[in-house]
């Protein structure tokens, strides 16, 4: 009736536009807290599952051998197990059942439940019927009973499994039996007493008890209020006692069993009648809340529950006349005409419906859903004496408003007649049934307007709303100023603008509508001066057809953040109803959908300018394909053109979310040098929007570069920013050591202003200088001391040459030249070097024939025919050979679930690691694969990575959506490039959990690497170097250098005066740099027992999938040591659907008399949709517990705890001890941090 909510974290996003970072804070959900109400008395009793010793009596059972759990005995139709007599230890007066069990196709589990005051007085046993599963995150195969109303201390359970068609056997692997006493309270007529009509009713609406006064105790609620608009109504019964004393109670204990028992953190209804006909407040959030009673239509829905079972039993009168108020009321609200049906989610349904309808139960109880006819009846005539709620949702009153505004308006189902006026003049009569009317507001004059609309019924009710505005057509005017260039790692932008309450700021995010991409003949470009350019594209009915205008596929958008799309867009009079387009913005080609459907109307246009439309969207994160390099892909702004009318798109743009506006703003730059384009529009009240204005902000953190010296100077260039003509500036010096005072200076500048020079000085000559040049961003560089006219200073040791010494004498000596360093004296005045050149001399060598080696075969095992040559890591779906398919032979490698499997949210991979011989001339890998998917939201890939587990891009194979084919395909990669390299191959499969089940099956993988056919040689000659000097022509040739290479030019090379008959370099060795000595963490790592590696400080013993977020080891946590083992993505990395997990198998000792499993974690969460979780998997990868399962606010503790779980139940078991992170993409990054992992065995 509820999804469970893994953890709740509403975090602040940061919206980063462009190069400029802009932070506020989203609002947490508020609610006012009650005195507390007594706390409900609870217990629970684990019969059957993980460290339980299941006791009493059974027959046609068995013990599971793998497992802990029950299972129908070989040969037997059906077994049962009879519990043994159990004091709860409180007197209770509620019992419910939950369980997990794999029921193949026809079995049954039949649970029932017999309770006593005193242990000795019994009374019957009592079937406990299951609920239905609405809880999107529950296990497969787990289940729940409704709750049995009656008091006790003392209960007996019996389960009896029954098997069906399939021939697998039924098994219960857990029990739990949960015993509840509520009534510590008021009673329903207590309660009643204060009930009183809803502030939101209108009008006479039924009393309805609230929360408070039935005695909701705030505490045990966890989920967050969501809202939608309420479309039609489920009715319920709760399959609880017609005869309970304490109606109260009862919604007590189904609120406590909802919220805490069953983990969906509140009831599951949004009302709950009594047979006295009292109305209770159901899910917390008032109206319009989305409540968990009829997954998956809970959005759009009202659940309404009659306490009660309605199998057979009549529904008391007051309870069906209560029904029909609370409908009445709702229906007339919420606009739902209660004798017609609408379409919901995925198919229509009639508007007042029985749980029947939408969900595979038979909720409400045939007596029940029968009165549903009479029901819908007499609510359409409750209508028709009501006067009609009538109300203008938008705009709001006192709302500033400009250019074409959509009012909006709602109307109760009976009203007959609707009519709008404006100052008093009725602009539209006769409107009923309709929902709204476009208001081009530039046809009045700026100031204060009403609006009044009103409605009417036939039997003549009528209700009148009116609602003061403001119409202001006149746009702001502004400023902005920024610096064009910086170093900084942040700026402040001045702004200007007068009367503007709000700014955006835009990177440049602006498209014009011609140059999108459009389907075939959607349309045309065309001239049209009302465009911004000139030019518009152009959707013309009669002439084109419907089709999609769509683009830029763009990757520049910070995230996480906020943003607006805009849509500039016009049309053509004619019929305001009609529906031209829809628009929305999507990323991941299409699968990702950042803002829904927006209509665009006829009547929302005019004819002779355009107007824009604004999706307002959050993008979370950059997409998958964002992230890869060669792959196309990136935020699209679409319009579904539906060729009903004519419709003109002038230009899409992006720009930040409007936030307040302050006449200056500090803003954050990026760390990478770049030019980026700043815009900023200013926003008044109304919406009107100023012209954008831009400024490009050079941000450039590199100094100039200067080159070597000229006759005419010394040269300088700076590559982004440019040089400041008047920023340079030179010193001399007589000695190379005492500098006098910098002299301005002024460059001679090129044309762009990115190169120049500093043009020599006369003073300079026979002297030492040194220059120094800044760019316009602020960047200085000062040049090496040279002796003028351009001689480097000698004083710097200089870089090694080759250290081979040729095989030949040079007729002269080469010189090293040495790098001058300021401040020096050299020893001796050096002349320029001689340039070496090697010359080879022919050596006849034996003639060789080559033969040309044969292809060879890379892939081991690759028709699976056979055990070995591939990784299947253990996950919740393990990967492993099939015979179920096979393109040749018997095998194949399947990854994805068996086809018998139950679903589950999975990655599913097989491995293995290729080399590629070097120097092969063709390297080619084929495979065939038959993908087949019960789900077009899961994912099939094959990928190859390299040796640092980076995906090599374009992948082999990529089926997203996924794909499901009947026959088998080939698919060839080549990988010639990638010769002498280490290769990962990896088949895998993502299923979501959801659908059916998604499988990819591969055989007769080959990779084929083929060597170069060399030429036969006649006679190979071999090089003899030769060293001829060819002497530079500047002088005689100097003193010969003994070079050493070195580090760090900080050793000092004094050249020699003797000339030497061969320049040998010698090659020092660079320096070892000192380890710096690590502290010593406080704590002491807890020994592993038979985990390997229990503190991760080294690399072994654990096994970490290859998914979209490897898991890894980090130092960002440590419990001790230095390292620790993460799960999920670093705090502050980009977010991305993924799984994240590390195992480790272990042999836990049959012998054994016990086994303990100790770790500690750290969790970090920021979005309530992710999970963490630590599992004890099977050799089959099947889940035998669950030691760690965090819940908000567990999820997002930000601190080492212990966790402890008891592993005797397992001894004498291979398991695999598996940790995983899974990130649903979007909002803030969750990751897990565990350490000191082990498991102690006493013998």
């Amino acid at each position: 009736m509820a999804t469970t909510l893994h953890c709740v974290l509403r975090v602040a996003l940061a919206v980063l536009i462009g190069a400029l970072l802009l932070a506020g804070l989203l609002p947490m959900a508020t609610h006012a807290v009650s005195p507390r109400p007594p706390a409900i008395w609870s217990a629970e009793w684990a019969l059957v599952g993980p460290g339980v010793t299941t006791e009493g009596t059974m027959g046609g059972l068995r013990p599971l051998a793998q497992r802990p759990g029950l299972a129908v005995a070989t040969g037997a139709e059906a077994g049962y197990y009879e519990s043994p007599l159990r004091d709860m230890g409180g007197e209770f007066m509620a019992l419910g059942a939950i369980w997990q069990a794999r029921l193949p196709d026809g079995a049954e589990l039949l649970l029932e439940v017999r309770r006593s005051s005193d242990g000795v007085a019994w009374g019957p046993w009592q079937i406990m019927p299951a609920g239905d599963s609405f809880a999107d995150t529950a296990p497969s195969g787990q289940g729940y009973s409704e709750l049995i109303i009656g008091p006790g201390r003392y209960v007996q359970l019996r389960a009896t499994l029954m098997r069906g068609v399939a021939t697998s056997l039924p098994s219960l692997e857990a029990l739990r039996l949960v015993a509840i006493d509520a009534r510590a309270g008021v009673t329903g007529a207590e309660a009643a007493t204060g009930a009183s009509p809803s502030a939101q009713a209108e009008p006479t609406p039924p009393a309805v008890i609230s929360r408070a006064a039935w005695g909701a105790n705030e505490a045990y609620m966890d989920w967050d209020p969501e809202y939608a608009p309420v479309s039609h109504f489920v009715i319920h019964h709760t399959v609880t006692s017609n005869a309970d004393v304490d109606p109260a109670a009862t919604v007590r204990a189904i609120y406590y069993y909802h919220a805490v028992s069953l983990n969906w953190g509140d009831i599951g209804y949004n009302y709950v009648i009594d047979r006295n006909g009292r109305i209770y407040e159901g899910r917390y959030g008032g109206d319009g809340v989305v409540a968990g009673h009829a997954r998956p239509y809970n959005s759009g829905t009202v659940g309404v529950a009659i306490l009660g079972d309605y199998a057979a039993a009549s529904v008391p009168a007051p309870a069906v006349a209560a029904l029909n108020e609370l409908l009445a009321w709702k229906a007339n609200s919420h606009a739902v005409h209660p004798l017609e049906s609408s379409f919901l989610r995925d198919r229509t349904f009639a508007n007042i419906m029985g749980h029947r309808d939408c969900n595979l139960t038979t909720c409400p109880g045939d007596r029940l859903y029968a009165l549903l006819p009479q029901v819908r009846s007499a609510v359409w005539q409750r209508l028709w004496a009501l006067p009609p709620h009538v109300e203008l949702t938008w705009p709001e009153p006192q709302a500033a408003l400009t250019g074409a505004v959509r009012l909006r308006w709602q109307a109760g189902p009976a009203a007959t007649r609707l009519e709008l006026a404006i100052d008093g003049q009725v602009r539209l009569a006769n409107a009923a049934g309709t929902s709204g009317w476009t208001w081009d507001t530039a046809a009045e004059r700026d100031g204060a307007h009403t609006l009044r609309l009103t409605a009417s019924t036939d039997q003549g009710q009528s209700a009148t709303v009116e609602a003061p505005v403001v119409v202001d057509n006149s746009a702001p005017t502004g400023s902005l100023t920024a610096p064009a260039f910086t170093n900084t790692s942040a700026i402040t932008l001045t702004l200007g603008c007068e009367g503007c309450s709000q700014v955006q700021f835009g990177g440049g995010w602006r498209w014009e509508g011609e140059a999108l991409y459009h389907t075939a003949g959607s349309g045309r470009a065309v001239a049209d001066p009302a465009a911004a350019n000139g030019q518009a594209w152009l959707g013309q009915a009669g002439e084109a057809a419907a089709g999609a205008w769509f683009g830029p596929y763009d990757c520049s958008l910070l995230y996480p953040g906020s943003y607006q799309a805009i849509f500039w867009l016009r049309g053509a009079p004619g019929d305001p109803e009609v529906r031209l387009a829809e628009l929305d913005v999507v990323d991941q080609q299409g699968t990702r959908t950042l803002a829904g459907k927006t209509p665009v109307w006829t009547g929302d246009l005019t004819a002779g300018r355009y107007r824009p439309f604004i999706l307002p969207f959050h993008y979370p994160d950059r997409g998958s394909a964002c992230r890869t390099p060669g792959v196309s892909d990136g935020v699209e702004l679409r319009t579904a053109f539906l060729a009903t009318g004519d419709l003109y798109l002038d230009r899409v743009e992006v720009f930040s979310a409007p936030q307040p506006f302050a006449a200056s703003i500090a803003a954050p730059l990026p760390a990478a040098e770049g030019r980026y384009p700043l815009e900023v529009r200013y926003l008044d009240a109304a919406g009107n929007a100023s012209p954008v204005y831009a400024q490009t902000v050079t941000v450039d953190r590199t100094p100039p570069i200067w080159g070597d010296a000229g006759p005419n100077g010394l040269p300088v260039r700076d590559a982004l920013a440019g040089l400041d003509a008047e920023g340079a500036a030179y010193a001399l010096s007589d000695d190379g050591t005492t500098w006098g005072e910098w002299t301005p200076a002024t460059l001679s500048l090129a044309a762009g202003g990115l190169t120049g020079a500093l043009p020599a000085a006369p003073t300079w000559a026979g002297r030492y200088v040194r220059v120094r040049a800044r760019d316009l961003a602020g960047n200085e560089a000062m040049s090496a001391a040279l002796s003028w006219p351009g001689t480097p200073v000698p004083i710097v040791t200089p870089t090694a040459g080759p250290t081979a010494t040729p095989s030949a004498t040079p007729s002269a000596s080469p010189t090293a030249t040495p790098t001058a360093t300021p401040g020096t004296t050299p020893s001796a005045t050096p002349t320029p070097s001689p340039t070496l050149t090697m010359t080879p001399s022919p050596l006849p060598t034996a003639t060789a024939t080559a033969t040309a080696p044969p292809c060879s075969e890379v892939v081991a095992n690759g028709g699976f025919e056979s055990e070995g040559g591939w990784e299947t890591p253990i996950t919740v779906c393990q990967a492993g050979r099939s015979n179920a398919q096979a393109h040749s032979g018997s095998w194949s490698m399947r990854a994805g679930p068996e086809s018998w499997w139950a679903n589950a949210a999975s990655y599913s991979s097989a491995a293995q690691w290729l080399t590629v011989p070097a120097g092969a001339s063709r390297a080619t890998l084929s495979l065939w694969y038959l993908a087949t998917s019960g789900d077009w939201s899961d994912r099939q890939y094959v990928i190859f990575y390299d040796a640092a587990d980076n995906a090599i891009t374009p992948w082999v194979l990529d089926l997203k959506p996924a794909v499901n084919a009947t026959e088998w395909r080939q698919v060839q990669y080549d990988v010639t490039a990638y010769a002498g390299q280490r290769l990962k191959l990896l088949v895998g499969c993502y299923n979501n959990g959801y659908g059916g089940l998604t499988q990819l099956f591969v055989d007769d993988v080959s990779l084929q690497a083929c060597m170069p056919v060399p030429p036969t040689p006649t006679a190979m000659p071999t090089a003899t170097s030769t060293a001829t000097a060819t002497p530079t022509p500047t002088g005689t040739p100097g003193p010969t250098a003994t070079s050493t290479a070195t580090a760090r030019p900080t050793a000092t090379a004094t050249p020699t005066g003797t000339a030497g008959p061969t320049a040998t370099p010698t090659t020092t060795a660079q320096p070892t740099a000192t380890a710096t000595p690590t502290a010593t963490a406080t704590a002491t790592p807890v020994p592993g027992g038979l985990v390997v590696n229990p503190g991760f400080e080294a690399d072994d013993g654990w096994t970490m999938p290859i998914t979209e977020c490897i898991a890894g080891y980090s130092t960002a946590q440590a419990h001790a040591g230095r390292r620790s083992l993460r799960l999920g993505f670093e705090w502050g990395q980009g977010n991305a659907m993924s799984f994240s997990s590390a195992n480790q198998t272990l042999d836990l000792p049959a012998g054994a008399r016990s086994a303990t499993l100790h770790f500690w974690y750290y969790p970090v969460s920021g979005d309530p949709y992710d999970t963490q979780r630590g599992w004890i998997l099977d050799s089959a990868g099947r889940v035998l517990a669950t030691p760690l399962r965090l819940n908000w606010p567990a999820c997002n503790g930000q601190a080492w705890q212990p966790m402890t779980y008891d592993l005797t139940a397992f001894l004498g078991q291979t398991v695999s001890l598996h940790f995983e992170v899974y990130n649903n993409g979007s909002g803030g990054v969750t990751s897990l941090y565990v350490d000191d992992v082990s498991v102690q065995v006493t013998p």
